[in-house]
């Protein structure tokens, strides 16, 4: 069985439907209810509220605006004509993205399961909820009966074929000389719901579930209503992502990669790795969006223990308390305000190289080698001098040779000891300056400005200590001028 056939269709219209759906509005009720029935090997889910109105909103965006620019159409012509996915996607369906979502008419789920990696490999599960109108079966059954022409004359070996599941007529498509008898795809129907899936199990699963009420509490659906208390609610689209599902089979790959290597082949133990960054505290992932009309709203949630001591920390800051600096200029098409204190950053990174055993040790001394050659501490005298205010600002800058677009970036960090923070890089641009980088000293609005000789075609690296700010600038300097010019 060939995975990426089983992804051809399913990837497109995960991307797609949040931007092309044409259906009727869906209560959230219903995802409720369908999160207490998706499997326990449910590792990703993707998960659409209100299909109209996503549709009505994603129309009135300031994306869509975007995406009709004229220059921007002639950027993502490729995309759009020819070799483009959307064209490759209309030549194996034998239908428009739009025509082929037209006959879901509600809520919409879909889940990606695995049990270990091997089994992802060779067939990942694939299963979809969605509401359709009954009294339109028949035009459902139509609709798949299209797109499963196409895929047939693109694999002419495919064969359909129908069972009963539970007094439930399944309709599958697959190669009936597969070695591991795998399917295509199938489709069945419960009263108003539509049942896709790839596997007979997650088939029979989902039938079994509807016919019977047999909702209960999943891991996915006790993750989902955390994530919908941290989001004020249940989200217009949800993509989530399971963490423990993923390190239980990182674990698996892990100890069968052990089993094979003789001792002492690696020098670190990867479960020593995994447990010094802590990455089984990722016990969950939720991108949600809201849209209204001319407005996005995204949160990124994590779900995590209690007391995190790995990477999680490096997202949660050091304040919930963010204001838009008054310098920011009017113009900038993007701008935003992190808390985080990098000697914190520091510290949590040298305590997850300690974790790692006697081999990463090295690693502090030689830093501390470093240091002693630099003049200064790093942790100390350079991290230490910064404020915990960390700001971007970005301004694009038309388009590249290539018709790519392009920006101006510049990072600004507060600084709470100027005379610390700018003798650390006065020390740090003299040792660059040794043959590892080209440095260039000029003048920017009584300030000194380092910049670095871009390689080929690449952007203009700059950087300045002003009064309360290190500001570091990629690209035209004229961004880095106005912030200056108000602060």
């Amino acid at each position: 069985m060939n995975p990426k056939r089983l992804f051809q269709t399913t990837a497109v219209t995960f991307l797609a439907a949040i931007a092309f759906f044409n259906v009727r509005a869906s209560a959230a009720d219903r995802l409720d209810e369908w999160m207490r029935i998706v499997p326990e090997q449910t590792t990703v889910a993707l998960a659409m509220k209100n299909i109209p109105e996503i549709k009505a909103d994603v129309e009135g965006s300031s994306f869509m605006k975007f995406w009709d620019n004229a220059e921007v159409q002639a950027w993502t012509k490729p995309m759009r004509e020819g070799a483009g996915f959307l064209s490759k996607f209309q030549e194996k369906s034998g239908m428009t993205v739009e025509e082929a979502l037209a006959p879901y008419t509600g809520a919409c789920l879909f889940v990606l399961t695995m049990t270990s990696f091997d089994d992802f490999k060779t067939q990942p599960g694939i299963g979809a909820l969605s509401e359709i109108d009954p009294a339109k079966a028949d035009e459902f059954a139509k609709h798949k009966a299209k797109e499963r022409a196409a895929k047939i004359k693109d694999a002419p070996a495919l064969k359909e074929q129908t069972e009963e599941i539970a007094g439930v007529t399944l309709n599958i498509l697959a190669d009936p000389d597969d070695k591991d008898g795998a399917w295509v795809d199938a489709w069945a129907i419960v009263g108003d719901v539509a049942i896709e899936g790839n596997a007979r199990w997650i088939m029979e699963h989902f039938i079994g579930a509807l016919k019977e009420n047999a909702g209960k509490d999943t891991t996915t659906s006790q993750h989902v209503k955390r994530i919908a208390a941290m989001t004020e609610g249940t989200t217009d689209v949800l993509l989530y992502v399971n963490g423990e599902r993923i390190w239980t089979a990182v674990d698996e790959a892990v100890e069968k990669q052990a089993a094979g290597s003789p001792p002492g082949a690696m020098p670190f133990n990867p479960k020593d790795i995994l447990n010094a960054l802590g990455l089984k505290e990722f016990e969950a992932l939720g991108f949600s969006f809201d849209l209204t009309k001319g407005n996005l709203r995204a949160d990124f949630a994590i779900l995590h223990p209690e007391h995190p001591a790995g990477l999680v920390n490096l997202f949660r800051g050091t304040s919930t308390e963010i204001n838009l600096p008054a310098f920011i200029p009017a113009d900038v098409d993007g701008a935003a305000v992190t808390r985080q204190g990098l000697a914190n950053v520091w510290d949590l990174l040298m305590g997850m190289i300690q974790k790692m055993g006697p081999m990463a040790m090295m690693v502090p001394m030689q830093l501390t080698q470093m240091e002693q050659g630099l003049g200064f501490s790093i942790r100390n005298d350079l991290l230490g001098s910064l404020g915990d205010e960390i700001i971007s600002a970005e301004q694009y800058a038309g388009f590249d040779e290539n018709g790519a677009p392009k920006a101006n970036q510049v990072v600004g960090f507060s600084i709470k000891d100027k005379a610390k923070f700018e003798s650390s890089i006065a020390a740090l641009a003299k040792f660059a300056g040794q043959g590892f980088a080209a440095l260039e000293e000029s003048d920017l609005l009584g300030h000194k400005m380092y910049s670095i000789k871009k390689p080929g075609n690449g952007p203009e690296i700059s950087f300045v200590v002003a009064d309360s700010y290190f500001f570091f600038s990629m690209g035209d300097i004229a961004l880095l001028r106005k912030l200056l010019n108000q602060t």
